[in-house]
């Protein structure tokens, strides 16, 4: 009894208080109902006080389902929430699901699930084999571990996951049957239909710029992007090029491709299906920036057709000022008619009551009523809370099974039943926590900080055991878990994930209190730096980082820790993620404060990477601090080059354009350029003969031979011609953009080199000194870098 409270109560036939008589045991062996084995089984088909909310879920998806020529309105049987639609439309809907935590929202949406299932499965024209598609993502708490976009990947994973095996994700028998035979051509007819979509599609066809965008922030579309989904022979790419150490110094997508991108498959996908597929997103108030405002263009996107969005949140922490709120607002101002919002309030005590006694095999309401006074009061109808207080009375054998009568039992009066349920739930779970098995306690620590599922060899690694578990073992002690009500298993990917957040946070409550918590992170946090290779392993690599990053200094390689921050803000800046970037980057500077500038390089690369970040953010006055930080340690001129490009482009952000190309000039004359602060039409000569000089007879079309090379002082060329541009200087612009060409004669060509280009081209070709009538030589470019040069070489090609 050690592993249990102190404080149970002793009966004379509990299974749980110790047996002096063991007669009274039930050695039944070949008995199947946890019931007579005396283990409390809560029903799991079947859910309690929610035919209201059902209504509405249903009458929103038959609406867009059957797209009815005749406006319909429609309300939930017996009163409640209702739903208005104004006209006939199949275009998406939308579904604001909000409840405090453990209320039942998940629960809400499997059972939608499962009846619209049965009810397409029972027409007339079904054969059972086109299942209705269905899939979900989770946001989890302080999820600074997952990678952004994290549930909406979970999303597409499952998707894929489903259209190249043909198995559509269920965990009942029914969900079983409809995937048998049929179920399996379907979704092989399917995944060819889309992938002939996307083929023919300029948006996201392979080789476009949004199949790469898709790819890159969402590895798990690969198959289906690529084709590989619908045959094995198909010519891939090579698998080095989903290798992270290849693809952090990528530049970030923008985040209108990954809208545009993201709409384009969810509609090929959604226009190719018989019924509307359902995307259900749970726990909303923890989701990334960038989710939340690709989630804003998809949901208020009247285009998006046959889908149903269900968006569930909680209530009590998505205020006015929450981001969430605020895409509520706006889906709900552009799509009015096509919105629905329910909220899950408490059950009623009638539906408690009628769940306590099924899950106590009790036939009459009535026979459960003191229990429900004692529990009613203390989880004011909170399903998860309810399911919690039960099994601590059982822990504490206030509720027992009776081997002699075989049905449950209590024997105290209400007063001692409330004394042993206790008032707040995440130590209610860490209570049953500690009655486990050491094994189940370390998986269970384990996943508390895992933000998505894995399989189980990924788990072995994971964990920290004194004997070392095999895979099998492993699997049993999961399964042992979800029969203890701590996990659940998910049919879609094939793994266990805990079972609730608040499972989550006392799991990692429990893991807190010992000893070897520290042992157990870094451990986790190497292993995971070691599978973090791929592309879809990137979520091994923010979960690593942020495992450390809650580490003391004197826990970790502070120099280390420092370079994984740098590397996982790369990562998060190509994922379209600036403030996860920002937010790692701002931990290195804090772990780098004890020592910055004694490791040189390591300093500067974490500052030049912090100007850009709060930049890009707007926060100013960091980004001053940052530059004057670079300009005063560093030790030349090359190494203060992007401190000099932002202290340029922060004047531009007050709009003194003047002052802006003032300084940028006295910038570029520290680099020996000597360019005139104000050129007079002597100085336009002697320019142009320079640039003759550089040329040395050659055409403008030579420059189509130098190599393309990163060179950020072309950058501050571009900035500065800009600035001067908007500051009515035409003279300085010229200057600015031949001297540059000669730098790219010497240095080679950087991306930003087409810029000058383009002012240099538009603003002589204004002034008459061009001519555009000529037509253009046939170049062959190095990427689209050079498409500038291509354009404006009819008028450039004069000034040779």
């Amino acid at each position: 009894m050690s592993n249990y409270d102190d404080n149970y109560v002793a009966g004379c036939y509990g299974t749980v208080a110790e047996q002096l008589d063991e007669a009274h045991y039930d050695d039944r062996s070949d008995a199947d109902d946890d019931m007579e084995k005396g283990r409390i089984k809560f029903p799991n088909d079947k859910l309690y006080g929610r035919n209201r909310e059902l209504a509405v879920l249903s009458q929103l998806y038959d609406d867009m389902a059957t797209n009815s020529n005749d406006g319909k309105e429609g309300a939930a049987a017996g009163g409640g929430p209702r739903v208005s639609f104004l006209g006939s439309n199949n275009g998406s809907r939308v579904v604001f699901l909000s409840g405090y935590s453990g209320i039942g929202k998940s629960a809400l949406v499997k059972e939608f699930i499962h009846q619209i299932q049965r009810e397409y499965n029972s027409t007339a024209n079904n054969d059972s084999s086109s299942p209705i598609l269905h899939f979900s993502g989770k946001y989890i708490q302080q999820s600074g571990g997952a990678a952004p976009f994290s549930a909406i990947s979970q999303v597409f994973g499952n998707m894929v996951s489903n259209l190249t095996k043909g198995q559509q994700g269920g965990n009942n028998k029914a969900d079983e049957k409809i995937n048998e035979g049929g179920a399996h051509n379907y979704t092989r007819s399917l995944c060819n239909k889309i992938w002939k979509q996307i083929q023919s599609s300029d948006v996201i066809g392979p080789g476009t710029d949004g199949n790469e965008v898709l790819i890159d922030i969402f590895p798990s579309l690969r198959p289906l992007l690529d084709g590989s989904c619908v045959s094995s022979n198909r010519l891939q790419r090579m698998e080095s090029m989903s290798n992270i150490e290849g693809r952090e110094e990528k530049g970030e997508p923008s985040m209108n491709a990954v809208k545009e991108s993201t709409s384009e498959l969810l509609n090929m996908i959604s226009s190719s299906l018989q019924r509307p597929l359902v995307l259900f997103l749970d726990d909303l108030q923890w989701a990334d920036g960038p989710s939340m405002e690709l989630l804003l263009f998809l949901l208020a996107n009247a285009q998006m057709k046959n889908l149903m969005f269900i968006c569930a949140y909680r209530s009590n922490e998505v205020g006015v000022d929450h981001p969430f709120a605020d895409i509520m607002t706006k889906v709900t101002e552009s799509r009015g008619e096509f919105v629905a919002k329910v909220d899950l309030f408490s059950l009623s005590q009638e539906a408690i009551s009628q769940f306590i006694a099924d899950c106590i095999g009790m036939e009459e309401v009535d026979s459960v009523i003191e229990l429900v006074e004692v529990i009613y009061p203390k989880t004011m109808g909170n399903i998860f809370c309810v399911m919690q207080a039960i099994e601590e009375l059982v822990r504490k054998n206030a509720l027992y099974y009776d081997v002699m009568c075989f049905e449950w039992r209590w024997t105290v009066d209400k007063v001692e039943l409330a004394n042993q349920v206790g008032a707040d739930v995440v130590e209610t779970v860490k209570s049953k926590i500690k009655g486990l098995s050491v094994n189940i306690q370390n998986i269970l620590a384990v996943m508390a900080y895992i933000p998505c599922s894995v399989d189980v060899s990924v788990l072995k690694e994971l964990l920290l055991t004194d004997d070392a578990l095999n895979e099998n073992e492993i699997a049993s002690l999961l399964k042992e878990a979800s029969e203890e009500g701590m996990l659940i298993f998910l049919a879609e990917s094939g793994h266990y994930v805990l079972a609730h957040d608040r499972i989550r946070e006392a799991s990692r409550g429990y893991l807190g209190e010992k000893e070897d918590h520290d042992q157990l992170l870094l451990h986790m946090a190497d292993v995971l730096q070691r599978l973090g290779k791929g592309s879809k392993m990137e979520w091994c690599l923010h979960t690593a980082v942020d495992l450390l990053n809650s580490l003391p200094s004197d826990k970790v390689n502070v120099t280390d820790l420092i370079k994984l921050n740098l590397r996982v803000s790369k990562i998060a800046k190509r994922r379209a993620s600036p403030g996860k970037e920002n937010s790692l980057l701002r931990e290195c500077l804090e772990r780098l404060q004890p020592f910055k500038w004694k490791d040189y390089d390591l300093s500067l690369e974490v500052y030049d990477a912090v100007i850009v970040s709060e930049y890009t953010l707007g926060n100013q006055d960091r980004v001053t601090i940052a530059i004057e930080e670079v300009l005063d340690h560093a030790k030349c001129l090359d190494d203060k080059v992007s401190a000099f490009l932002h202290r340029v482009k922060s004047l531009c952000e007050t709009k003194d354009y003047a002052m802006a190309a003032h300084e940028g000039v006295k910038i570029l004359n520290m680099f020996s350029y000597n360019i005139p602060l104000k050129p007079t039409k002597l100085d336009l000569v002697r320019e142009k003969m320079k640039l003759r000089l550089a040329f040395k007879g050659r055409s403008y079309a030579s420059l189509t031979n130098l190599p393309v090379v990163d060179d950020p002082l072309t950058e501050l060329f571009s900035e500065v011609g800009r600035d001067c541009l908007f500051s009515g200087q035409p003279r300085l612009v010229v200057v600015i953009a031949w001297t540059a060409v000669r730098r790219a004669i010497e240095k080679g060509i950087d991306r930003c080199f087409p810029l000058c280009l383009v002012m240099l081209g538009t603003l002589l070709g204004k002034k008459g000194e061009m001519s555009f009538s000529q037509q253009p030589e046939t170049l062959l470019l190095r990427g689209s870098m050079l498409t500038a040069l291509a354009f404006f070489y009819p008028c450039l090609c004069n000034l040779r």
